[in-house]
């Protein structure tokens, strides 16, 4: 119990930093605006992810049985078909997100609008998370929790390592930009574990089967 609970413990901490690092730096190396603008685009952009909290409270116990039953296709099954929901879904969420961001971001104050594009960035970061399907639970779920914390780590270190250097250069942007760009590699290292020790890539949507 412990064995698995320890670098789930690492990942629900550095799970935190991802999504609050990009905030405190802009507190410290920017300004008051930049917060304001790049925390309400984020929490707007996270709606796109509740469909994969959605998918993923069902899709994880079944990950779970059908590994102790050893019906690895099973498991295959079910992550992809999860996927192909999670992308049907997103899909429409997002590109009405990038179609009107002015106008989702008005809905805060006429000053807002000006952080349409850091919405579009943002958005574009979870749609990645979404389509990349349920890996963080597949890999948990099979007993490959340390690989997950593994990506997890990098991800963070990125996400850290990049907001010093590029929040002075780029402000909001570059907030925003790193923020994307550690969500997607994230994920990205998840599927290509997934394929490497489960034999198969949850990046159905670039799949004929």
């Amino acid at each position: 119990m412990l064995a698995t609970a320890r670098p789930l413990f690492v990942i629900v901490m550095l799970a935190q930093v991802t999504q609050w690092v990009g905030q405190l730096m802009l507190g410290a190396l920017g300004s008051a605006e930049d917060v304001a603008l790049f925390a309400t685009a984020q929490r707007t952009a996270l709606l796109t992810s509740f469909i994969l909290i959605a998918v993923n409270s069902i899709a994880a116990p079944k990950f779970a049985e059908s590994y102790r039953q050893e019906d690895m296709k099973q498991v295959r099954s079910v992550a992809l078909m999860s996927g192909k929901l999670m992308t049907l879904f997103a899909l429409p969420v997002v590109s009405f997100m990038f179609i009107f961001a002015p106008w989702l971001m008005g809905l805060f104050g006429s000053e807002f609008t000006q952080g349409s594009n850091i919405l579009r960035i943002l958005a574009l970061g979870q749609f990645v998370n979404v389509i990349t399907g349920s890996v963080g639970y597949l890999l948990q779920m099979t007993g490959h929790e340390r690989i997950l914390r593994t990506n997890v780590v990098i991800s963070s270190v990125f996400m850290i390592v990049g907001s010093a250097l590029f929040i002075p250069l780029y402000g909001v942007t570059g907030a925003a930009c790193v923020t994307a760009f550690s969500i997607a590699i994230q994920n990205l290292l998840c599927v290509y574990h997934v394929n490497k020790k489960l034999g198969f890539n949850t990046l159905n949507i670039l799949r004929s089967h």
